[in-house]
């Protein structure tokens, strides 16, 4: 279950590893990447920093009355660390980014220190399928 105390502390580390690593994480439109760790993804950017503010105050009915409406009407959802994603829009001077989970036509705002590069590409072998994270394992 995600909760105020695991993702707050997670958003300011996402926060200092975007600073520090920003040349680690796609930033660039059109880049590949994936998730680093799970965090919300909002369709508009507004609903996202809505519950960032949430998050950051510690407001815990205000973060279940929100996962209950938004998460549950489709507005946000949360990204599973490892989620393949393009990078769509990166605003100049902003953490948040906008990115298009793969196989999906939409992208969701997040916060870019929570994307990484992706740790695999390219085809996997004959008899081979790709896993989210990137990498291949054996056809079952």
């Amino acid at each position: 279950m995600t909760t105020l105390k695991t993702i707050v502390p997670a958003l300011l580390v996402g926060t200092a590893v975007a600073s520090a690593q920003a040349n680690a994480a796609p930033q660039s439109l059109g880049e590949t990447g994936e998730m680093r760790r799970e965090l919300i993804g909002c369709r508009s950017r507004s609903e996202f920093e809505n519950v960032v503010s949430i998050m950051v105050a510690h407001d815990q009915e205000a973060y279940e009355r929100f996962k209950a409406t938004r998460v549950r009407s489709g507005e946000c959802r949360f990204l599973p660390q490892g989620q393949a994603v393009t990078v769509t829009q990166a605003p100049l001077f902003s953490e948040i980014v906008c990115v298009r989970p793969a196989g999906e036509i939409e992208c969701l705002w997040t916060h870019g220190g929570f994307v990484q590069k992706a740790t695999y590409y390219g085809d996997c072998p004959p008899g081979y399928v790709r896993l989210p994270t990137h990498y291949c394992t054996e056809r079952q």
